[in-house]
């Protein structure tokens, strides 16, 4: 530096200097948390950029200081603090873009792009602004691409990616994002340096990464939580207990272990749960940002101590038990009593802590949730109208999370309930039909079908609730509303997805265009990662995704705000649905809630309401498991027994109403649609089957895509023929099937044994209107991860309900499905229609032959026979009736053996 002039060369050296001791001072902050230390860091920093007037010293006191306003933020959660930071960020950045030929310029502008991240991401989990999380990824990822495979700060830089993905994921809870965050997470512990900072964040996000994958998997393998156990202590006993560290890994560990005791119910889990938890909030002082994040760890520790104490270890807070003597006595015992005190005291302290974002939401609703189990568990009427005033505020607060608000309002109508002696309906009414409204926004187009999935399973029920109350106010049309809103919301986006848009054309081509592009856009497979690459892929990205779904919204509100277009997509009224339904014949929707189980009849232009006295919800619950369990162990008198109370419970009072129609399309709903209603009824008497010829549809909007104008029969079908797929019980009847089908039509195409494979499968059913499968299936009713039709590569590839859900198959007409189980959805998913048979009719399959249950492959072949040969004169419906009737006459007393072929559609 002899070059320099003499004051200039001064001058860089105090700078300097500054510099060096404003770094020193902020990472004795770090290490002891003194605030006097990152007060003098600012103050250090600021001086430096004051005397500092070249482009590299400039930008480090800009890098610099930014670093300490985002500690500052972090300590006060104040926004204005972390705006400077932010600014200081970028300006480090854009002084070097006019330091042009530096050398440094190369090494510096990644690691300011990372700090912007951070500092971008943190501010989003105090605003929720979403601009600032997209931008946070996109910054992390210039960095990355910009440092070197061995270069010693690229693990906190994946780290620093892994969290944004993380982010999106707790965002948006779009799987892609957590997969590709583990992902990440672990390439950055496995090239972070032993006992460093950067394996110990690297070791404690992907402790959580893979908590979140747990809790979102439908399987909860206990692995995956052991495994995140494992790391997070192993970063906890890598820290020092005077590292400002040391409290947030005490954290992380008391969530993991308080996962892992609502699995395992482990007192011990429990126990060391609660001590980390305490531990890391004495450790955290109040104003703290992150007290409000403990103080939620250790809130959950203390419900969960509550509903051990109660005795109810799975309770459910949004479906608080109505309070017997024995938990009131209980709950007049000092421990007990004081453990749900500290409790609600411990929701109270989390949110005037003034948690912001998500985080609000979450506190609000647990904190309604302890005074409403408060209020029921000591009949404090207290406690009670404070629950209902902070949920009725939670509920209606349009910012707040709208999983958030669905649970509140729910909660608020069964608080409601159990405080008046369900009395109050008409409340209770209007904060369900609230939630029931909200639903479908829990599943946007933007998730993956499986999260959409994982997303409704935790409403299922939730509109037979709002129409149960609606039914008890005399109001059967808006309970029918309700339903229809409410159940098939995946459904009704493959039907929005088929909507005819000649009209739209007409008025508004550009619109109309726009429309089927985003449409045919959307329907690409979905790919397994997040981040869009610069490949040509033919998936989807999650963040592809995301971007054409705000599309697709912003275009559907464009097209909304057209003259005569205003219900454009929007859920059919009343008036439509009736007009639906009278066109051929009744439609029976059978509504089942714990409240109260009906029957709802459309037909003639009204609903027509049949109480059913006889059916209650747990007796049916029972009923539907045992049954099932009588199927399997092939009892057909305890099968018998089911039919007959079936019959005398539900459809005879139904078809006792109507005047003898000769057709009925039933809606089940709750744990009805695992039974056989169309062979309700007594041996010694008529049957449903001797009186009506009966059809199943999960809504009544789906009925009419069924109905639409078909182009009739198909003497060139697709026949799927797998007699031996790898891994499964050979069916030998299945070849003898196929020669009759192909003898039948010898026109038709055959894929069998390996040429039955998924990508063939998809390839051919566009090309022709109907397609008979001979094969097995799983349902994911009986534990399989997904429902799938098991064709040759089943195992490495297989055909699964999300694939079929995603076609758009405008000229379909019949999907005969000769396999077992094709039309039972998983239990918590019963309001969806998530099976085979379902997907086939999302994918615009007119008319779906499927099963119950499981069925020989001899019955299944004879049922064939006869279907094929009458429905050459007869409609789908009426044909499969013909053939069942004649199984049935053949084995009358075995109605395991007829009862499971159903007609789904027109």
């Amino acid at each position: 530096m002899s070059d320099l002039p003499g004051d200039a060369y001064f001058r860089r050296m105090l700078v300097t200097s500054a510099l060096t001791e404003a770094e020193r001072l902020h990472a004795a902050y770090e290490t002891g948390g003194n605030v006097a230390d990152l007060d003098a860091a600012v103050a250090a920093f600021e001086e430096a950029l004051g005397l500092a007037d070249e482009a590299d010293t400039r930008s480090a006191a800009l890098n610099g200081l930014g670093t300490a306003l985002w500690s500052r933020a972090e300590r006060s959660a104040q926004v204005e603090v972390l705006d400077q930071a932010i600014d200081a960020f970028r300006q480090a950045s854009a002084a070097l873009d006019h330091g042009a030929g530096l050398s440094s310029i190369d090494r510096l502008i990644p690691a300011f792009q990372s700090n912007l991240a951070g500092a971008l991401r943190f501010r989003w989990r105090l605003t929720g602004a979403e601009q600032d999380l997209a931008e946070s990824i996109a910054a992390v990822r210039a960095a990355l691409a910009a440092t070197d495979v061995d270069d010693q700060r690229r693990p906190n830089r994946l780290s620093n990616l892994g969290e944004g993905l993380l982010s999106r994921h707790h965002q948006l809870g779009d799987s892609s994002a957590l997969a590709e965050a583990i992902e990440v997470f672990q390439e950055a512990l496995d090239s972070a340096r032993p006992r460093s900072d950067a394996r110990a964040f690297a070791g404690a996000n992907l402790a959580e990464a893979l908590r979140r994958q747990y809790l979102s998997s439908r399987t909860r393998d206990p692995a995956v939580l052991d495994r995140a156990i494992d790391l997070a202590r192993a970063t906890l006993a890598a820290t020092p207990p005077d590292r400002l560290l040391h409290p947030r890994f005490q954290s992380n560990l008391a969530v993991l272990l308080i996962t892992r005791y609502h699995a395992t119910h482990s007192p011990a889990d429990l126990d060391e749960a609660t001590t980390r938890a305490e531990q890391a909030l004495a450790a955290t002082p109040p104003g703290h940002p992150n007290r409000v994040e403990r103080l939620s760890v250790l809130t959950g520790i203390k419900q969960a101590q509550v509903v051990r104490g109660s005795g109810l270890l799975n309770a459910d807070l949004r479906r608080t038990p109505k309070p017997t003597k024995r938990l009131t006595r209980r709950f007049g015992l000092s421990k007990q009593r004081r453990q749900l005190d500290e409790f609600v005291s411990a929701t109270a302290e989390a949110v005037a802590a003034g948690p912001s974002g998500y985080r609000r939401s979450d506190a609000l609703l647990s904190h309604g949730a302890a005074l409403a189990f408060q209020s029921e568990l000591t009949n404090d009427r207290k406690a009670g109208a404070a629950a209902l005033a902070v949920l009725r505020q939670l509920a209606a607060d349009q910012t707040a999370t709208v999983h958030s608000r669905i649970e509140a309002a729910t909660l608020t109508a069964f608080s409601l309930l159990a405080q008046s002696n369900n009395t109050d309906v008409a409340g209770a009414s209007e904060s369900l039909g609230l939630a029931v409204e909200l639903l479908p926004q829990t599943a946007p187009r933007r998730l993956p079908y499986a999260d959409r999935e994982h997303e409704l399973a935790g409403f299922t029920g939730l509109a037979g609730h709002a129409a149960a109350c609606e039914i008890a106010l005399g109001r059967p049309d808006r309970a029918v509303e309700l339903l229809e809103t409410g159940r098939g919301v995946l459904l009704g986006q493959a039907l929005d997805a088929r909507t005819e848009v000649t009209d739209l054309h007409e008025r508004h081509p550009e619109l109309a265009a726009r429309f089927e592009h985003l449409r045919t856009a959307l329907d690409r497979p979905e790919g397994a990662v997040f981040l869009t690459a610069q490949t040509d892929e033919p998936t989807l990205s999650g963040e592809d995704r995301h971007a054409l779904a705000d599309e697709w919204d912003q275009l559907i509100d464009t097209i909304r705000h057209q003259s005569g277009f205003e219900d454009f997509l929007r859920p059919p009224k009343i008036d439509e649905l009736l007009a639906i339904a009278g066109a051929e014949g009744p439609v029976v929707i059978v509504n089942t809630s714990v409240l109260r189980c009906d029957a709802l009849i459309l037909a003639d232009g009204t609903v027509q309401l049949v109480e059913l006295p006889e059916l209650h919800f747990a007796d049916l619950t029972d009923r539907a498991e045992a049954f099932r369990t009588a199927i399997l162990s092939r009892d057909d008198e305890e099968v018998q027994k089911t039919l007959t109370w079936l019959g005398k419970a539900v459809t005879q009072p139904v078809l006792d109403a109507l005047d003898r129609p000769a057709r009925v399309w039933w809606i089940p709903t709750g744990p009805l649609t695992t039974l056989p209603l169309h062979a309700a009824g007594s041996p010694d008497g008529p049957s449903v089957l001797d009186l009506v010829i009966s059809s199943y549809v999960p809504t009544v909007r789906s009925l009419a895509d069924a109905r639409r104008t078909g182009r009739g029969s198909d003497q060139a079908p697709l026949i799927v023929s797998v007699p031996a797929a790898p891994g499964t019980p050979p069916l030998p009847r299945v070849r003898d099937e196929t020669a009759e089908l192909s003898s039948r039509f010898p026109a038709a195409r055959i894929l069998t044994d390996d040429q039955a494979t998924r990508q063939r499968v998809l390839d051919a059913l566009p090309q022709h209107r109907s397609v008979h499968f001979a094969c097995h299936a799983v349902s994911a009713a009986d534990g399989a991860a997904t429902s799938q039709l098991l064709l040759h590569h089943h195992q490495s590839d297989p055909l699964t309900v999300a694939d079929l859900a995603r076609l758009r198959l405008d000229d379909a007409e019949t999907a005969y499905l000769s396999a077992c189980d094709t039309s039972i959805s998983r239990g918590d998913l019963t309001d969806e229609a998530l099976h085979i048979t379902g997907a086939f009719q999302m994918a615009g399959f007119r008319h779906v032959i499927g099963t119950l249950w499981s069925v020989g492959d001899q019955t299944a072949r004879t049922v064939a026979g006869q279907y094929y040969s009458a429905v050459q004169t007869q409609d789908p419906a009426v044909a499969l009736h013909t053939a069942v009737q004649a199984v049935r006459t053949t084995y009358p007393n075995r109605p395991a053996v007829w009862a499971p072929f159903v007609h789904a559609g027109a």
